[in-house]
């Protein structure tokens, strides 16, 4: 064992001099160097990341990570947000921010400009597949002016193609940009955008995500994205139904896989065709029983919130016109849930035709939306 003493002369090996400089050397070995320089080594290995760490680095950067009760209160949260912030910075406001920001709140999507067509805001789903329009990484950026926040199939003020005199100067300019006039798409194009994403996992056995996560992701997308830019926010709602009337059940798992929970959907009719769907209603309830005595959602949800909605405010694609379950597609064209003074929870959807008979029921994890997220709702019908 080292011993300091032995440095200094002989004649101050004892007394009042050896006695200072065991106590320093005390100090230093059992204090300063452990508790202030050692961890200075380590402090930036991942898997020795503690939530002071996460929140030192995140600082550095002036990121901002919003915490909460559960996930978003996790060590294993605090890590995504640290793994990625250099990323995130780096591709602002193009798509890779936005798939980054989906990993660390335990969701899989993408995210669309929104075009302005007469049946409302329309995502562009091949702007980044499209060679004329993937020229570098601020594609997000490409042309419009704000929107109101109804739109119109008159919108006001005018959208201005970039070719246009007129067109604002402050909002930039880019030669590239020219070549979407070929696809006839920059006069629509808005500085709205879409998130659409799928749920990957459970925060625990009774939703996907609690309102301080949707919190947290409301809030990194505002990072991320342009001052200009109004994001919407559209959870895909995938529901399977056999065509015998059988109860069709999912099971969905935390990311650990230590929770589970299912989803479980039905069909009332064999072969119900697609015009005679008339309403979609949500609840924030659940059937215990799922079969065909189900006439309405177990629990409306209240509040000030529009809970039912007609045929015509969605925009509805399907691949087999003979039967609604095998391959629809219902989008809303139209801000469903939109009070941004209340949260809003959904755990069930019933269809009715004209005469409110019910066609599907489903049931899952509660699906939430913080209450400043501009929503709709997209759902995926098909034989399992």
């Amino acid at each position: 064992m080292f011993d300091p003493i032995k440095l200094l002369p002989k004649s101050l090996r004892s007394g009042d001099w050896a006695d200072i400089v065991d106590t320093f050397y005390k100090y230093m070995s059992e204090d300063f160097i452990p508790n202030k320089i050692d961890i200075i080594k380590t402090q930036h290995f991942f898997d020795r990341l503690t939530i002071e760490n996460c929140r030192d680095i995140a600082y550095e950067f002036s990121w901002s990570i919003t915490e909460g009760d559960g996930y978003t209160g996790t060590l294993g949260y605090l890590k995504k947000e640290v793994a990625t912030i250099v990323k995130r910075i780096v591709a602002k406001n193009a798509r890779p921010a936005y798939l980054y920001n989906y990993y660390c709140v335990l969701l899989i999507g993408d995210v669309y400009p929104l075009l302005n067509r007469p049946q409302g805001l329309v995502p562009y789903l091949l702007w980044f597949t499209d060679p004329d329009t993937t020229h570098d990484l601020l594609t997000l950026d490409m042309g419009g002016d704000p929107i109101a926040d109804t739109p119109t199939s008159e919108p006001d003020p005018p959208l201005w193609t970039l070719d246009d005199p007129n067109y604002p100067t402050t909002v930039g300019r880019d030669d590239d940009y020219v070549s979407l006039d070929f696809f006839d798409y920059t006069g629509e194009l808005t500085r709205h955008i879409l998130l659409r994403y799928r749920h990957r996992f459970l925060e625990d056995e009774t939703q996907f995500h609690s309102i301080a996560t949707s919190r947290a992701f409301f809030f990194d997308t505002l990072q991320i994205k342009r001052p200009q830019q109004t994001p919407h926010f559209e959870p895909i709602i995938d529901i399977y139904v056999p065509s015998d009337q059988a109860v069709h059940t999912k099971t969905f798992y935390s990311e650990d896989k230590s929770i589970s929970s299912d989803q479980k959907s039905i069909a009332f009719k064999t072969s119900p065709s697609l015009d005679t769907i008339a309403h979609i209603k949500f609840g924030k309830g659940s059937h215990s029983i799922i079969n065909l005595s189900i006439t309405d959602v177990e629990t409306e949800l209240g509040g000030s919130l529009k809970d039912t909605y007609t045929v015509e405010e969605f925009d509805i694609d399907i691949q087999t016109p003979e039967i609604f379950y095998s391959g629809i597609q219902i989008d809303s064209t139209i801000r469903l849930f939109d009070n941004i003074s209340e949260n809003v929870e959904f755990s069930e959807i019933i269809i009715y035709n004209n005469s409110m008979e019910p066609l599907l029921y489903t049931t899952f994890p509660t699906v939430r939306f913080f209450k400043k997220m501009l929503s709709t709702v997209y759902l995926y019908i098909d034989n399992p």
